[in-house]
């Protein structure tokens, strides 16, 4: 069972292909392969017990389709206005597809992307060979890394720029010392 961790229902939606490649619904709408941040992007939702009270497991997937909010005509239960779709195919056919809300998908992301529930359930070997496979995952951890690496620099050129000004102490009214060929000459 599969459910959202603000308890929202999830809209599931049986979809089929269409001729230009993208996926209609059962009311005839087709969602849009393209047009949104979120396509392709990776997901994990948590899987709760029979109860619907502990997380035991979590099952990836991928948003593979889209409908804007105008298109939709989709009524959010948790915001009371019309609201966006975004169609998750998950990695295991059991699993099946879903579709979600913005807010859904941006906490499935980052659940995906700090690796929430990993060692949860019965397919934890299968998602976490997937999940090493990731090559989106890996080049945003990259990414991560040489910001990381440049603000770690930067800070420290700073810093060694700051220890090599000379210090004028409060209350010293005598000028610093120019360099050869500054303002000061």
């Amino acid at each position: 069972k599969i459910k959202d961790d603000a308890a929202t229902p999830a809209v599931t939606l049986a979809p089929k292909v269409v001729e230009d490649g993208g996926e209609e619904d059962e009311d005839g709408d087709e969602f849009w392969s393209h047009g949104s941040e979120f396509i392709h992007r990776r997901v994990r939702r948590a899987v709760y017990d029979g109860e619907g009270e502990e997380v035991v497991g979590a099952a990836d997937g991928t948003i593979t389709g889209w409908l804007p909010k105008d298109i939709s005509d989709y009524v959010s239960e948790t915001l009371e206005e019309p609201a966006a779709l975004y169609h998750m195919v998950y990695d295991e056919a059991a699993v099946g597809e879903e579709d979600l809300e913005e807010f859904e998908v941006q906490d499935g992301i980052e659940s995906y992307s700090r690796d929430a529930w990993a060692t949860l359930g019965d397919n934890v070997p299968e998602r976490q060979a997937r999940r090493a496979a990731d090559t989106d995952l890996q080049a945003e951890k990259a990414a991560q890394q040489q910001l990381d690496d440049f603000l770690r620099a930067k800070e420290e050129a700073l810093d060694a720029e700051e220890a090599l000004q000379p210090q004028q102490q409060v209350g010293d009214k005598r000028p610093r010392e120019h360099s050869p060929g500054g303002a000061g000459e």
